[in-house]
């Protein structure tokens, strides 16, 4: 009698015992899926923030490009002869002050929060919460991990009938509930500061439709060399350097290459020529046959707009083409110096096209 009620009483121990790890893994599993389903809330946050703050980015460059040209063409225009008639100097009069103030807008436009300062304003709060929304996901998947752990570490448990097993599951399920705790509350003191940030760089019931613009076309560098192009990214470009590789290509009698005028701002464009000639001009009057065995090293610095084409007589022959141009960033400091013509120099070494590519640099 006495070991039967010894038996009853070791069975009701291991049943409370499995009964408790049960209800322990209930709870972790009721957690977890809590941790889980805020951490996706906040990572798709995260990506959301992130395609905004690409968005306005490029709408900003869009913008500094728009104003570049048009400061470009009121500067073009006040370097003309003046009018001969009266009625010519007042229209082109009109003209500038309707392009400068056109131009003004594009640098700070409040009332529609679509100028440069309100862009960049925009694009730096939407970025800081983008970084916010990444911190509270990393919250939330380490939680995830704990808790995770911990349910393993409860079901061992039941199999094995161990309290030390039970205990560590506890003790992790404590630690997913608090970095849980972290992700919903500490990250939120400072996430209504930046979210204060933001409604005042974002408050306009247009910002919806700012987030969807057209792309600025952009000059294809394929288009310098009848789409024999490809970008180089070799061990001797600087960091602060990109280059295109033109050709080599082969152009009929009549054809050649027309990059029509486009601006540059904040660098310096390299080019070099291996075989064939461009015809180079900017609107700082310079025209200028580049050649093979000469670097043409034009300084855009706060603004110029060059074309670069197949001059006549190259075109009417027909022949090869083939080169490198490299765009330089220019340092910080000098991002809006003035502008410089073309300076043409012949390289220091000439023994091959590949001692030529490391001339350039």
């Amino acid at each position: 009698m006495e070991a039967h009620e010894t038996y009853e009483k070791i069975e009701e121990a291991h049943q409370k015992h499995n009964k408790r790890a049960a209800l322990l893994i209930i709870g972790l599993a009721a957690l977890l899926a809590i941790a889980e389903m805020a951490g996706k809330h906040a990572q798709t946050a995260s990506i959301a923030y992130n395609i905004e703050a690409n968005d306005l980015w490029e709408f900003y460059q869009a913008k500094t490009i728009r104003s570049t040209v048009l400061r470009t063409a009121i500067e073009s225009a006040q370097l003309l002869p003046p009018d001969p008639s009266p009625e010519a100097a007042e229209v082109r009069k009109k003209q500038l002050a309707d392009w400068r103030k056109t131009a003004d807008r594009y640098e700070s436009d409040p009332a529609s929060m679509e100028g440069r300062k309100e862009l960049a304003q925009r694009a730096k709060a939407t970025t800081e919460l983008r970084d916010h929304k990444l911190i509270v996901y990393h919250e939330f998947e380490y939680s995830s991990a704990a808790l995770q752990l911990a349910i393993v570490m409860a079901s061992a448990a039941i199999i094995t009938e161990t309290v030390l097993l039970e205990i560590v599951s506890a003790g992790l399920g404590l630690v997913g509930l608090g970095l849980a705790l972290i992700g919903w509350f500490a990250p939120g003191s400072s996430s209504s500061d930046r979210q204060e940030r933001m409604n005042d760089a974002i408050d306009h019931p247009r910002l919806a439709r700012h987030h969807r613009r057209s792309p600025t076309p952009a000059i294809s560098a394929a288009s310098r060399c009848g789409g024999s192009c490809r970008r180089s990214s070799d061990g001797w470009s600087a960091p602060s350097s990109s280059s295109d590789q033109m050709g080599p290509a082969l152009f009929e009698p009549g054809t050649g290459i027309d990059v029509r005028p486009h601006p540059h701002i904040g660098l310096a464009t390299v080019t070099y020529l291996f075989e064939g000639e461009i015809l180079h001009r900017d609107t700082l009057g310079s025209v200028q046959a580049i050649r093979p065995g000469e670097i043409n090293w034009m300084t855009a610095g706060r603004g110029i707009a060059h074309s670069e084409r197949t001059g006549p007589e190259t075109r009417a022959a027909g022949g090869r083409l083939a080169g490198i141009q490299s765009w330089v960033a220019l340092p910080k400091d000098d991002e809006e110096t003035e502008r410089v013509s073309p300076i043409m120099a012949p390289p220091r070494c000439r023994s091959s096209p590949a001692m030529a590519r490391r001339c350039v640099c």
